[in-house]
């Protein structure tokens, strides 16, 4: 492959082809396998990135954090109420800033309707690249992580089953990225995928177009139930996910109560 990703922006892996993906692994496994034979790779060393988080994290921040510090570099934690932006700064000023200082900027903005365009509007100012930590749309790393763990335990991808269900999670409104995203990256590698939801709960109608489309074009099948024991049925894999009814309703209350 001589595929070239170099400053590229990854908000979804949808705007990445199939064997940009397949790179981006094989570097991945490369990298692991590296760390497990206690080999250093400090591909980043003396580089820095910028990870701006409108929303609370414990597994994205931290992986971040430590995979920058594997990889010999910095990761600068950036909350927004301590950042001008609290006073009004532009997604141009902040972009045009940060990418003088450092060589990445890493952004989490789930507030629906609000979180993707931020990170394309940032995007479109950067001079360095962007890497979506979870935005209302996409969940692109949390996804990467799955699928390479579904290759290494099984040795390939094709042919298997993926249910994904929704399940309650009652204490706060779950954005929509996290299944969004499995459910449009999956069936690009050939891997069946049932979603299973409450009639309440359904995603982006687009975005499930799309999962239809990408399914089509990798040779796997892709199929939404209000039936819970179809996505489980025959399974591969399970993902169990909360999410809120965000294309039903954006009232957080009535969406708890739901």
């Amino acid at each position: 492959m001589d595929t070239d990703l170099k400053g590229r922006h990854f908000i979804t892996t949808q705007d990445w082809s199939v064997s940009e993906l397949e790179k981006l692994f094989a570097l991945a496994a490369d990298l692991k396998k590296a760390k497990a034979e206690g080999r250093l790779t400090p591909m980043l060393a003396a580089r820095t990135l910028y990870m701006i988080f409108f929303d609370a994290s414990t597994r994205t921040r931290n992986s971040f954090e430590t995979g920058m510090t594997q990889l010999g570099g910095h990761a600068v934690y950036l909350s927004p109420d301590k950042m001008q932006i609290s006073h009004g700064e532009n997604a141009r000023d902040t972009a045009k800033v940060l990418s003088r200082y450092g060589e990445g900027l890493a952004i989490r903005h789930c507030a629906y309707g609000e979180g993707n365009d931020y990170l394309r509007d940032v995007a479109s100012h950067a001079d360095i690249p962007l890497l979506n930590m979870q935005c209302d749309i996409y969940h692109p790393c949390q996804i990467l992580a799955d699928f390479l763990t579904i290759r290494e335990k099984f040795g390939k991808t094709k042919g298997l089953k993926l249910g994904v269900a929704w399940t309650s999670a009652p204490n706060y409104v779950r954005p929509i990225s996290v299944p969004q995203s499995l459910i449009l990256m999956m069936p690009r590698f050939g891997i069946d995928v049932t979603l299973a939801y409450p009639p309440e709960f359904k995603l982006m109608p687009e975005i499930e177009d799309q999962a239809g489309a990408n399914a089509e074009a990798g040779g796997a099948r892709f199929e939404i139930s209000n039936t819970f024991e179809d996505a489980f049925e025959d399974a591969d894999v399970v993902i169990p996910k909360s999410w809120g009814p965000l294309v039903t309703t954006q009232d957080v209350s009535q969406g708890l109560r739901l």
